[in-house]
C-alpha cells in the first residue's frame, strides 16, 4: 500500500537520536531483538507486509558502513558519509570477518538476470558487493548483470557524476568489470525541475555514452523518467516491460546455445 511504503521510507529530520534513521530500518531493528535473527525479521517483515518475492539481506549480522574520503579521513556510518562534504573514494565493511547469507549465494548462482539499482551507490548498492563472496558470486554469476542508472546525481555521494562514473564505482569495488548492460534515462527533464534539484544540489546524470561504449557495456537508451508530486522517479511500469523483455531474450539465448 503506497502510504505503508511511504511510512516504511519516512527519515525522521527532528529528534535527537532519530535524527537521519528511517522508520523502516528502525522496525526492522526492533524485530531483530525480538527474533535475534536479521534474515528471520526480514522474512516475517515480507509476510506482514504481502511483499511480493523473497527479500534476502546479503549478510546476518551486524555489520558498520565505512567510506574512505579522497582526503584520506575515514566516515563510519551510513547516515553520516553523504553529509562530510567529501568526495569518497571507496567504502568497506566492518567487521573484516563477514559470512554472507548461504541463501542469498544461491539465489546468485541460480539466478536468470541480475539487476542492480537504481538507488543510492555507495550507501545503498556498493555495500552489497563488497560483503565478502557476495561481489565474487555476482562477477562469476552465469546471468546478464544489468545496472539501471540513476535519474539524478545524490549529494554528498554522487556530485557531478555521469553514467560512466557509476560503473566506475562499481568496477572499483568489485574484483573486475561485471556490468554487462545498462539502462539510462533518454527523456528530458523539464527545466523548472532541473532548476527545483539543482537548488538541492543535484542534477541530472549524464549519460556519456561514448565512454559507457567503450567500456564494453550495451546502452539501452528509453524514456524511463516519470514525475509525481513534483519528484522524480523511474517509470516502474516501462522498466519492469523493459527488465522482462531482457530476461526472455537471455533466457532464449542460452536455450539456443
Amino acid at each position: 500500500e503506497p502510504l505503508i511504503e511511504e511510512m516504511f521510507q519516512y527519515r525522521f529530520e527532528l529528534g535527537g537520536e532519530l535524527a537521519g534513521h528511517s522508520l523502516g530500518n528502525l522496525i526492522l531493528a526492533a524485530m531483530t531483538d525480538i527474533t535475534g535473527n536479521f534474515a528471520y525479521a526480514v522474512q516475517e517483515m515480507s509476510r506482514v507486509l504481502n511483499v511480493k518475492g523473497r527479500v534476502l539481506p546479503s549478510a546476518n549480522q551486524n555489520v558498520v558502513l565505512h567510506a574512505e574520503m579522497e582526503d584520506g579521513t575515514i566516515i563510519i556510518g551510513e547516515s553520516k558519509i553523504p553529509k562530510s562534504g567529501k568526495r569518497i573514494k571507496r567504502v568497506f565493511l566492518s567487521p573484516e570477518s563477514i559470512q554472507p547469507l548461504p541463501e542469498a549465494i544461491l539465489a546468485i548462482r541460480n539466478a536468470d538476470l541480475i539487476v542492480i539499482g537504481p538507488g543510492s551507490l555507495y550507501t545503498s548498492i556498493l555495500p552489497n558487493l563488497v560483503v565478502p563472496e557476495i561481489g565474487k558470486e555476482v562477477i562469476q554469476a552465469r546471468a546478464s548483470k544489468v545496472y539501471i542508472c540513476n535519474l539524478m546525481t545524490q549529494p554528498g555521494e554522487t556530485n557531478n557524476f555521469t553514467a560512466s562514473d557509476h560503473v566506475q564505482a562499481l568496477h572499483e569495488h568489485t574484483e573486475k568489470p561485471f556490468i554487462q548492460k545498462i539502462i539510462v534515462n533518454k527523456a528530458a527533464i523539464p527545466e523548472n525541475i532541473k532548476l527545483r534539484y539543482k537548488g538541492e544540489y543535484a542534477d541530472p546524470v549524464w549519460v556519456d555514452k561514448d565512454k559507457l561504449l567503450d567500456m564494453g557495456l550495451d546502452v539501452i537508451e528509453e524514456d524511463i523518467v516519470t514525475l509525481k508530486n513534483n519528484v522524480l522517479r523511474h517509470d516502474t511500469q516501462r522498466l519492469s516491460e523493459m527488465i522482462y523483455k531482457i530476461l526472455i531474450d537471455e533466457t532464449m539465448g542460452r536455450s539456443g546455445e
